[in-house]
């Protein structure tokens, strides 16, 4: 399968210094700051580059979940520095290694749910019981096909 320049990344609930946000509250701080950090453990920090289509999808069983709500390309892949450090507005559980510059983000009027769409995703595993499995890791590669599924509704 064809999995070039298409991914899928994650985001969950997460802290400021002083507040809980949900997983869109945390995924609008990000794109308000303009980058996206990936850690160590991520599996294609070292793979992705510019020009390159990302969705975001928020998992978990919260009631903004379970869904892509927007997408953006990246700009630019870059080390993280002191200076993205000073302008995270999220809280750190770890030092990322790159970030992810955006450009041409888009917030989905509507979020496209990804329960309805699992039996026709090429991500879904055969096990479809098991298909949470394949949102471990922070992002993962896609196929253009469900880019396409994933961004419309």
């Amino acid at each position: 399968m064809n999995y070039e320049g298409h991914y899928l990344i994650l985001k969950r609930a997460d802290y400021t210094r002083e507040l809980c946000l949900t997983a869109t509250e945390s995924v609008m701080a990000l794109i308000q700051c303009g980058f996206w950090p990936l850690y160590k453990q991520t599996p294609c920090k070292n793979i992705v580059k510019s020009g390159e289509k990302v969705l975001i999808y928020l998992p978990g069983d919260e009631p903004d979940t379970q869904h892509v709500m927007g997408s953006f390309t990246i700009a630019k892949v870059t080390p993280w520095t002191t200076f993205h450090k000073r302008k995270y507005p999220l809280q750190l559980d770890a030092e990322p290694s790159v970030v992810l510059e955006m450009t041409d983000v888009e917030v989905f009027d509507l979020p496209v749910p990804i329960k309805p769409l699992l039996d026709k995703l090429d991500l879904t595993p055969t096990n479809r019981q098991k298909w949470g499995c394949v949102m471990v890791g922070g992002m993962r590669r896609i196929t253009p096909n469900d880019y396409s599924l994933l961004s419309s509704m």
